[in-house]
Parts: structure tokens; sequence; C-alpha cells
């Protein structure tokens, strides 16, 4: 079993290190204001009845330099779901870019910028 999560957490305070919403909490965000709101008990039922979606809190640990091999603490930080994928996202439309091209490579697809032409049949 790894320790890595539990001193992370441990470090971080049990909270997410870049909004500081705590682990575990049901809260209701609002992404204008980059705010969240910490709810219970009825006050669940009522964020619904107004049309928001209460979210329970669970915090990953994210690589920042993306490396999943790079374990120092320095490059580990402790963020909930939402500030994690944003930090990812780059990385994910890169991702994304790369398996759309291979599926087209696979598929016979030629494809240049801007344009893209079917091989097969040629």
């Amino acid at each position: 079993m790894t320790v890595i999560r539990p001193s992370v957490l441990n470090r971080a305070g049990d909270r997410c290190e870049f909004c500081d919403v705590p682990n575990g909490a049901v809260v209701v965000r609002d992404d204008d204001a980059g705010t969240w709101q910490t709810v219970e008990g009825s006050a669940v039922n009522a964020a619904r009845a107004d049309g928001e979606e209460p979210v329970k809190i669970i915090l990953t640990v994210a690589h920042l330099n993306h490396n999943v091999n790079d374990n120092r603490p320095e490059n580990l930080k402790a963020l909930c779901q939402r500030c994690h994928l944003r930090w990812d996202a780059e990385l994910h439309r890169k991702n994304a870019a790369k398996t759309r091209d291979r599926k087209r490579l696979e598929r016979g697809e030629v494809f240049l910028p801007g344009l893209i032409e079917q091989t097969k049949g040629c």
C-alpha cells in the first residue's frame, strides 16, 4: 500500500490546495464567482430544488508536471476533482487530439492541416 496519498492530504490539511474546499464535504459551486458553499441535510434537497447540483468532494493527488513517476513532494498537490481536471485540461486536449489522429490513420485517412482526404479505394 502506498503512503503517498495520505501524506499529501495530511500536508494539505485535507483541503484542496487550489480552492480550499474540504475533503468529504458536500458543496454547491458557483463557478462564475469561483466560490463554493457547504450544504448538509435538508439543504442538499433545497439546493437540488433550486437547480444546483451538490457534489461530494473527493480529493485527488495531482502531479503538477504530469509525470506520474515524479513523486517528489513539491510535484504533488491535493486537489478536488474540479481543480484537478482544470489543471490537466491542456494535457487532456493534447491526448484527445493524438487519439483522434491515430484513429484517422487506422481508418486509412490521410489528413493535412485544413484538409482531410480519404485514401481508401484509391
